[in-house]
Parts: C-alpha cells; sequence; structure tokens
C-alpha cells in the first residue's frame, strides 16, 4: 500500500532540528538511535508548538489515493479528509544510521493503524463492479514494517540540516479490515455483499496493491544503470558487457538442426534497458520484470556443426548476434536463506522472454575459411532470421535465462533482503 505518508511527519522533524531534545548518538550506536526515535514519536503524540509539528496521533491527511493494482483491484482508491490512529504505539526494533552513506533504516512494529475518512470508488474487485462515495474504515493489526530514508546536507544560515533525497518504506500486516459506507449509492443488500468478500479476500487484495511499482521500476533501473562496470563493494562484475565463459543454444525442432556453443561471449546493451513494469509479490516471493532493449550483441567463439534450413553447415570461429528492439521479460522465484542471521533471497527459478523486432548474425569461417559458401549461409540466415529465431527462441531464452540468474544470485548472495528496497 501507498503509505509511506505515514511517516512524513519525519521530514519536517529532520529539518526544524527536533533532535536537540534528545541524547546524542554516536552514528555507530544502534541502540542509542532506536531509543531517541521511540522516544520522538511518543512525544509528538500531540504534536510540538514550538517545531510546528501537528498531532502524530491521530495524524490529519488532506487527501491520499491507492493505485489500481495489476490482478484483483482494478480501481483507484481516492481518500480525502483522513485520520491515522495508532501511529504512536509504535515498537522500534531496530534502527541503522550509515553516516558514510547517509541513510537512515528503520523496522518497526505497530498493534494497529486505522485509516479513517471519506472515500470514492469507481472501478471493479475480483471482477465485480464497485462504486461508491462515503465513509471509511481500514484497520491494520500488527503491523510490521521497514521505512529507509536517503538524506543529502543542506545548509540554512550557519547550520547544517538533513533535507531526505528519497524514502522507501514496506508494510506488511498480520489482518486487515475494511468498511466502505454508502456503496452503490446505499443499497445495503450490495455493499454488505461487497464489504463482507473483500474482508473474506484481504490479503490477496492487499497483495495486488501493497507494492509501490513505479519506486520499484525506478530502483531496478537505477540497479542496471549502476552495474555497467560492476561493483566492487559486492564482487559484481561489469554489467555491460557482461562476460560469459560457455553457454549453448539448443537445436530447433524445425529448420534448425544443429546445437550452438559458444564460449568466450561477451553480452552488450544490456545497460540501455529501459525498464517498463516490475511487480514484487510478498506472498509468492516472486518479481516480474517488463523491459525493452535496444540492441543486445552477442559476440565469442562459436562451433557449428549440423543443418540450417536442410543445408549442412559446419564451422569454428568469430561469431556475431545481434538482437534489435527487444521485448523483454524476467520473472524470477524465489526462495529464502539464512547466512550468518541474515535472510537472502535464494533463485529457485527464472523464466526469460525475449521478442526482437529484428535478429542479425554473422558466423565467420564456415566451411573451414570457404567464402562463397560461408557468405551463401550467412546470407540465408539473415534473410530467413524469423523463422529461424523462432525455432531456436526457446532454447537461446533459457540459456539466456541462466546467464541473468547466474548474475543475479551473485548479487543477492552479497545483499540481505532487507537492505534490497534501499535506493
Amino acid at each position: 500500500m501507498h503509505l509511506i505518508f505515514l511517516f512524513g511527519f519525519l521530514a519536517v522533524f529532520a529539518e526544524r532540528g527536533y533532535a536537540a531534545s534528545f541524547t546524542f548518538c554516536k552514528s555507530s550506536d544502534d541502540g542509542c538511535l532506536v531509543k531517541n526515535i521511540q522516544s520522538a514519536i511518543t512525544s509528538l503524540k500531540s504534536g510540538n508548538s514550538e517545531y510546528g509539528l501537528k498531532s502524530l496521533d491521530p495524524l490529519s491527511v488532506d487527501k491520499m489515493t491507492i493505485g489500481a493494482g495489476s490482478g484483483p483491484v482494478q480501481l483507484v482508491q481516492k481518500y480525502d479528509h483522513l485520520t491515522l490512529s495508532g501511529l504512536t504505539d509504535i515498537t522500534v526494533n531496530k534502527a541503522h544510521y550509515d553516516a558514510q552513506k547517509k541513510s537512515l533504516q528503520m523496522l518497526a512494529t505497530v498493534p494497529k493503524v486505522t485509516q479513517k475518512g471519506h472515500y470514492a470508488l469507481d472501478g471493479a474487485i475480483l471482477t465485480l463492479p464497485v462504486v461508491g462515495d462515503g465513509q471509511s474504515t481500514i484497520t491494520l493489526e500488527n503491523v510490521e514494517f521497514t521505512l529507509n530514508f536517503q538524506f543529502e546536507e543542506t545548509k540554512k544560515g550557519d547550520q547544517t540540516y538533513f533535507k531526505i533525497k528519497s524514502v522507501t518504506n514496506s508494510i506488511e500486516p498480520k489482518h486487515m479490515t475494511l468498511n466502505f459506507e454508502n456503496l452503490f449509492n446505499g443499497n445495503n443488500l450490495l455493499g454488505d455483499n461487497i464489504n463482507k468478500l473483500v474482508n473474506e479476500e484481504w490479503r490477496a487484495l492487499y497483495n495486488d496493491v501493497q507494492s509501490d511499482e513505479g519506486c520499484l521500476v525506478k530502483s531496478i533501473q537505477s540497479a542496471i544503470t549502476s552495474l555497467k562496470s560492476g561493483n566492487s563493494e559486492y564482487g559484481l562484475k561489469p554489467l555491460d558487457p557482461l562476460s560469459v565463459d560457455k553457454m549453448t543454444i539448443g537445436a530447433g525442432s524445425g529448420p534448425v538442426q544443429l546445437v550452438q556453443n559458444y564460449d568466450n561471449v561477451a553480452l552488450s546493451g544490456l545497460t540501455d534497458m529501459t525498464v517498463n513494469k516490475a511487480h514484487y509479490d510478498a506472498q509468492k516471493k516472486s518479481l516480474q520484470i517488463l523491459a525493452t532493449v535496444p540492441k543486445l550483441t552477442q559476440k565469442g567463439h562459436y562451433a557449428l556443426d549440423g543443418a540450417i534450413l536442410t543445408l549442412p553447415v559446419v564451422g569454428d570461429g568469430a561469431a556475431t548476434l545481434t538482437l534489435e528492439n527487444i521485448e523483454f521479460t524476467l520473472e524470477f522465484q524465489f526462495e529464502e536463506t539464512k547466512k550468518g542471521g541474515q535472510t537472502h533471497f535464494k533463485i529457485k527459478t527464472v523464466a526469460h522472454t525475449a521478442k526482437p523486432n529484428h535478429m542479425t548474425l554473422n558466423f565467420e569461417n564456415l566451411f573451414n575459411g570457404n567464402k562463397l559458401l560461408g557468405d551463401n549461409i550467412n546470407k540465408l540466415v539473415n534473410e530467413e532470421w524469423r523463422t529461424v529465431y523462432h525455432d531456436v527462441r526457446g532454447n537461446l531464452e533459457s540459456s539466456y535465462a541462466e546467464i541473468y540468474r547466474k548474475y543475479a544470485q551473485d548479487f543477492f548472495d552479497k545483499v540481505p533482503v532487507d537492505k534490497l528496497f534501499l535506493n
């Protein structure tokens, strides 16, 4: 759910210098930081007139919107004149400030958060049409949440303050209840049935709208771009070009009756990817990425011995394969594993599709350097590229999927789950 605003008061808190009221902590003293954050939240229950901070509990919110999901929740939820209650009952379990990165992470639990206010709905839930305008109550119980701030320093007068560059959060309740009054213009029969349904199916509905997919898209895009030259801190090699020792593209069931063996391969163009959509399902532990890649070029040594389009083909030399304007999908299925007291993702499966608008191929030294035969085969496979690609597409996608799995697993082995959504 898009509930980052729940803790928006911390932005004001940071800018107003309210920390002067608390014990100073060493940046490495996480225990002291936990106590200070806990104290700040408790003390702000009724607000603070000196610093112009409004009441935190209940917290008044003028407007908020929860976007439609990609599954059963096919409507935008619009709310106004809201109050949020229960925030100061929070228990801060862990906090860590990284002085070098200027980032703050907080993990906490809240027994109950209740949102009350006016709503407007018009769309569908679980394929059923839903329309309404009235009062609503949403309650999240036994909430586990994380909140991650990225700061930059700014000067005001001769003093230095924190300015919040970005904030991400995750919110995982053990239970949720919802009540929308005046659904279907006051039709109690229809309204009661919808309220009953959304409460019975609350988990599916929550999972559909909980993720900030826009933030996820930006984070994945940023990660891919930043890994162009690799990352020495995490021991990750460059992503562009990506070096691959060996790869095999199996024979097709039609015109491509040969196995393509490659070694010393370099894949170029991955970091020019545009991530269009991303969705993480916390319950299923799955991640789906939809993207476009302008050009992906594979260069390396090849060995072929078989037939293409009924013609015998044999060769051993340098090869270049280029896919252009690719519609690209990746779907990861994870399981959690423990390493040194921390939880990491292990990739169980990965599925990949690549649909190019064009493909070009060039195999050098075909037929032991016979240029006439080699040029004719290269011309033929480029003229018939769609037929060739269609026949080996599944095997090519599987080979690339394994390459992407290995690189992604190297990343997940280094970065624990609770750090994955830090910017």
